[in-house]
């Protein structure tokens, strides 16, 4: 019988089948065979023996020394292929003094069937926990203060004056209906107020009210004046309806020029006539429980 020098590193199944067949043939050849012969006849079938996976099949008990057994399991089949088959690598018998058979580690290597196929991938595992979120870092040093601006000067209120009367009052002056300045001496003084300018930069607003009812249809005017003028610095004027109440209203500015006192006044007249009319209610008679009220009001307004 030839030794199985030649055997590969790796097989695949068929391949095995292959050499456990030239194994069989090799047996029948040899005269070796006829020393087994209940070992090896008759020669069972690959697929009766092996069936689809050679390793599946464990060993059998059977006795296979010469004489034995005519049991034609794997286990004798394999025992006796082993007796009479060299180490394909190591060219060394395949069966030791005490019966039991063996090959080396590289030809078991050979005859093992190949890797089986790759299983699939693993499923994902589970996110992990989000991290720990750092420490906050330190607040930054506060920036210094600004220096503080400049006090501004403008628009400040440095002082107010405020004279009004609700008494029911009734005249017949006038204010002459021409072009001239009214005068201090013409119309009817409704209110007056005296003030004293806090500082002596700064202007003076100055505004005016008088509520009146006349039984005659006609034109009258109100002016503002100053203690240190005869001339009016604002002066205002309406035509109204007999029976009629109305209110004029009349708005000047002056100039600051001492922090010494100063009265200014409001007064009211026909133009061009003479007709008596009542301020503060109705053909003499009060209104409204005394709450009619005109006035003279001045605020002083400090300059930039």
């Amino acid at each position: 019988m030839k030794p199985m020098r030649d055997l590969p590193t790796s097989m695949t199944l068929a391949e095995l089948k292959r050499v456990v067949n030239r194994i069989y043939d090799q047996i029948d050849s040899s005269s070796e065979t006829t020393q087994y012969p209940s070992a090896v006849s008759p020669r069972p079938s690959y697929s009766s023996a092996f069936g689809t996976n050679p390793a599946s099949v464990p060993p059998s008990s059977t006795d296979t020394t010469d004489g034995g057994s005519t049991t034609t399991t794997i286990g004798t089949l394999v025992t006796s292929i082993l007796e009479v088959v060299e180490d394909g690598n190591t060219g060394e018998p395949a069966i030791d003094a005490y019966g039991y058979g063996y090959f080396s580690t590289e030809t078991v290597d050979a005859l093992a069937g190949a890797d089986g196929a790759r299983g699939p991938q693993g499923i994902t595992g589970a996110q992990g926990p989000q991290g720990i979120q750092g420490i906050q870092g330190p607040q930054g040093v506060k920036g210094d203060k600004g220096d503080k601006g400049d006090t501004g000067t403008g628009g400040k209120i440095s002082g107010v004056g405020y004279s009004g009367t609700s008494s029911v009052l009734q005249t017949n002056a006038n204010i002459p209906a021409d072009d001239t300045i009214p005068q201090i001496s013409e119309g009817y003084q409704v209110a007056a107020v005296t003030y004293t300018p806090v500082e002596a930069n700064s202007t003076m607003y100055v505004e005016a009210e008088v509520l009146f009812q006349t039984p005659s249809a006609g034109a009258f005017m109100v002016a503002l004046f100053t203690s240190n003028s005869t001339d009016a610095f604002s002066a205002s004027a309406i035509s109204i309806a007999a029976g009629l109440s109305d209110t004029i209203r009349v708005h000047g500015v002056l100039p600051s020029v001492s922090t010494s006192p100063l009265t200014l006044s409001v007064r009211i007249g026909n133009l061009g006539a003479s007709t008596t009319f009542t301020i503060n209610g109705s053909s003499g008679n009060r209104y409204a429980g005394g709450t009619l009220n005109s006035y003279i009001k001045v605020t002083e307004v400090r300059n930039a």
